[in-house]
């Protein structure tokens, strides 16, 4: 992850919708960056989740579409 993050510092989402129940949180959203080897801008849709515990956050796969 810090290598995507180096290549495209500002990478953000965009959130489109948010669903939250219980423990879990799902995002679907704009991912967007500038790459700054090209100075290309990157852009794509996808759901990620996480899960939280009383000890840390668990990341779920993430799907583009």
């Amino acid at each position: 992850m810090q290598a995507m993050f180096d290549r495209v510092p500002d990478f953000h989402v965009d959130p489109l919708s948010v669903v939250a129940e219980g423990n879990m949180v799902i995002v679907r959203g704009i991912w967007s960056g500038t790459d700054t080897d090209t100075s290309a801008r990157i852009s794509f849709r996808a759901f990620v989740g996480s899960r939280r515990s009383l000890y840390r956050t668990r990341a779920l796969h993430g799907v583009g579409i």
